[in-house]
Parts: C-alpha cells; sequence; structure tokens
C-alpha cells in the first residue's frame, strides 16, 4: 500500500511539473548569407523552391506533396504525407515583405496535431551579407510539455533550422 501511494504522489507531482512548463515556445537560429535579400527571399517565398534546402525534404523519398493556391508568395499552400517521421500538415504562406519577411502558419496534423507560426527575417548588411533568421513559435499543450521533459524540443527543431539555413545558404549563394 505505501509503495502505492508513493507511486501515486510522484505521479501527481509529475502532472503538476509538467503542467507548470511554459505554454508557448518560440525556437530560432540564424546566419549570414553572402547574397542579396532579395536572391534569398526568392527561396524562401516559393513552395516550390523549399525541396532544394528545406531539412525535411527528403526524410521520406515516398512523401506526397502537393502545392496549391498562388504559385508563390501570400496564398501558396504547400501539404505533404508521409511516413511517421515525416508526418502530415499543411503550411500557407500568410505574410511577406519583400524583400525582408516572409511568414508562414502551419499546421500539423500527424504525429501531433499542432498550429505553429514561422517566421524568415531577412536582414542586409552593408558589406552584402544577408542576416536571416528561421524562428517558429506556438502553444505547447501538455503532451509536447510532457515530451520536452525528456527531449530538448529546442535542441532538435534547432538542428533541423541550422541544417536547413545551411543548405540555403549554399542554393543563395553566388
Amino acid at each position: 500500500m505505501l509503495i502505492l501511494l508513493l507511486v501515486l504522489v510522484l505521479l501527481v507531482a509529475f502532472v503538476f511539473y509538467v503542467n507548470m512548463q511554459p505554454g508557448e515556445f518560440n525556437y530560432s537560429r540564424k546566419t549570414m548569407i553572402k547574397s542579396p535579400a532579395e536572391r534569398i527571399f526568392s527561396q524562401i517565398n516559393d513552395f516550390h523552391n523549399w525541396k532544394n534546402w528545406s531539412p525535411w525534404a527528403n526524410i521520406d523519398p515516398s512523401m506526397k506533396l502537393d502545392i496549391t493556391g498562388t504559385p508563390k508568395g501570400v496564398g501558396a499552400v504547400y501539404h505533404w504525407s508521409g511516413n511517421n517521421k515525416a508526418g502530415e500538415g499543411t503550411m500557407k504562406l500568410v505574410e511577406n515583405s519583400e524583400p525582408n519577411m516572409v511568414k508562414v502558419d502551419i499546421q500539423f496534423i500527424k504525429p501531433f496535431a499542432a498550429n505553429n507560426v514561422t517566421v524568415f527575417s531577412l536582414t542586409p548588411s552593408t558589406n552584402g551579407e544577408t542576416e536571416v533568421v528561421w524562428g517558429m513559435s506556438g502553444k505547447r499543450p501538455f503532451i509536447i510539455k510532457m515530451m520536452g521533459v525528456f527531449v530538448d524540443m529546442e535542441n532538435l527543431i534547432g538542428k533541423d533550422f541550422e541544417n536547413g539555413l545551411s543548405a540555403l545558404k549554399k542554393v543563395s549563394e553566388i
């Protein structure tokens, strides 16, 4: 009986701890790219180009992609459906400010439902380089908070952003 009570107390303490974790997240990474902001913007503002630099483009060789809406820019929609690692979801380009910013709403369907916002900020410098910041923000429901106790989600997403920015740099630099 004492062991059962101890397990129950530990479980309640764990649930309380998880519930006290922040309810929102904001992850970002940045890099400098030796290219004009306009060139980088064109890579980001057109979902057809994402296959050249997105860290998730080749996660599942049989992944189904469907790009609809406007050909590029606000209103473009990118839907993917793949294996358990790729999951399923939809991205919609909802705002842009050439050549400084692209905002994308993301709806993850699988493996977990979530709605997040991704923003790419491009800041030209005087030496011909452009600072590119890739950020994502969203809510952290209980299940994601619980995963975060065991997995460093910021580091996990951050590595993908770093890989994507590195690939974006390769396709954007002249």
